[in-house]
């Protein structure tokens, strides 16, 4: 990696972007715009889509950890839509009018569930 790219990607991640690679060149997007997109969109703009990974077996054994990270990020943004959507049930009931032990019980039992 030319020391001009590997200082264009740290200055970017400075900045709160992500620069990665496509069939037209570097990009650069800002993170959290980057990450708020469908599981499926992240994985394809880094070429990490089940396709993309499996397409390069014979080639190189990075695909084993590529797909670990395949895994990794699709777990983990399913878990974020979830806890999202905990969050926002909680948040709906305490805004009902339930302030008392038995909204304080429900939000327990809500957020329970985010283990």
């Amino acid at each position: 990696m030319s020391k001009n790219i590997k200082e264009i990607i740290l200055e970017s991640e400075k900045a709160g972007r992500i620069v990665f690679m496509t069939i037209d060149g570097l990009l650069s997007t800002d993170l959290d715009k980057f990450v708020n997109q469908p599981t499926e969109g992240i994985l394809y703009d880094l070429n990490r889509d089940r396709a993309t990974i499996l397409s390069f077996i014979k080639d190189n054994p990075t695909w084993i950890n590529n797909f670990a990270v395949m895994l990794v990020v699709i777990r983990l943004k399913e878990r974020l839509t979830e806890t999202e959507r905990l969050i926002q049930d909680a948040n709906n009931y305490l805004a009902g009018g339930g302030f008392g032990a038995k909204s304080v019980q429900h939000a327990a039992e809500l957020f329970g569930k985010m283990k």
